[in-house]
């Protein structure tokens, strides 16, 4: 929050007096909430901030003495849009096509104070950006009427203020004719001097009341008193028993049968996966036996088959009678003429 925001509530015999002030409305601030140059330049701006901008250009604002609106863009943390604007503060739309004049001001320049806006203005805008307005209560304190735009957001205390009673409230997409635009707000603000001075001190009294560091330190505690009694309170009896309103969660709370039939469903996945990890691992062990013992015996009967035919041939190469005996396959025969041979 702005610290000029803390020390704008002077008091009101140091102020410009209210009456003596223009009927005109007053916003400063920065391009949040997704401002849109482009979009703005053409008229065609879809956020908060942006459309007020365009309306606050346009002839009806501007063509009453003095204006009904003052509105700048003067942040120093979001540049000026400075390329779509050319060198005699024009801008372009979207389709680069020049527009004559920029629908509001962007300049530091421009730049005013809380307290300077609430001294030198009857009325302050007070538009969301990203999220809720943190100055909208502080605004409540200032000898101005507040005209807020309605938004989604909300903030401590601020849904006890009353439109119409603490403040007044406008919609940004409103068309002009519209009860809810900002224009005719502005202009009903003009015309009920005494209903807006009224509207100052209630909102005044408001904040003071309901919203001040003290009044909020104590909504805390009763929240959290009250939210502690949702878990447990003390009886007559001073037993310790649930709070009526307390709403029993178990820690464990039943299955569901969809719920028992996926875990069944999953055990059996589980089940399967093991089984055939244990299969291949089993395969696995059978193939290196049998390709050991395999290996194994086509050695031993290598061998066997060598002595059989050594021992059926006499010294000289020539065989026995004793050959005719013995049994030979064909990769027999083809050993033993390799061997007749020498190879």
């Amino acid at each position: 929050m702005p610290e000029e925001l803390g020390v704008a509530n002077k008091k009101k015999e140091e102020l410009t007096k209210w009456s003596n002030r223009p009927k005109t409305a007053v916003w400063r601030g920065g391009p949040t909430g997704n401002v849109d140059w482009s979009r703005v330049a053409a008229g065609q701006a879809v956020s908060e901030r942006g459309r007020v901008c365009v309306q606050s250009g346009e002839d009806a604002f501007q063509n009453s003495n003095p204006p009904l609106l003052d509105f700048a863009f003067v942040s120093d943390f979001v540049p000026a849009p400075t390329n779509i604007l050319n060198k005699n503060g024009n801008g372009v739309d979207t389709n680069n096509n020049t527009v004559s004049t920029f629908p509001c001001r962007i300049s530091k320049s421009a730049k005013l104070s809380i307290s300077e806006q609430q001294n030198q203005f009857r009325y302050i805008l007070d538009l969301a950006g990203n999220g809720w307005s943190s100055r909208f209560l502080e605004l409540l304190k200032l000898n101005v009427v507040v005209v807020k735009a309605k938004d989604r957001f909300t903030g401590f205390c601020q849904e006890l203020a009353v439109s119409g009673v603490h403040y007044t409230s406008f919609a940004s997409t409103a068309k002009s004719g519209s009860p809810l635009s900002l224009l005719s707000v502005l202009r009903s603000l003009q015309n009920n001097d005494a209903h807006a001075e009224h509207m100052i001190n209630d909102a005044n009294a408001f904040v003071r009341d309901y919203c001040s560091r003290d009044a909020q330190i104590c909504y805390w505690k009763l929240l959290l008193e009250e939210y502690a009694k949702l878990f447990i309170s003390k009886t007559d009896t001073d037993l310790l028993t649930p709070h009526h309103l307390a709403i029993k969660i178990d820690r464990y709370p039943p299955l569901q049968l969809l719920e028992w039939e996926l875990l069944l469903l999953l055990f059996g996945l589980l089940l399967l996966v093991c089984v055939c990890v244990r299969f291949d691992q089993l395969m696995l062990s059978k193939c290196a036996h049998n390709a050991v013992h395999t290996q194994d015996y086509t050695r031993g009967l290598q061998v066997h088959k060598y002595e059989r035919v050594s021992t059926a041939m006499e010294d000289d190469g020539t065989c026995s009678s004793n050959m005719h005996n013995i049994q030979y396959s064909d990769t027999d025969n083809v050993n033993i003429e390799m061997l007749k041979l020498g190879v």
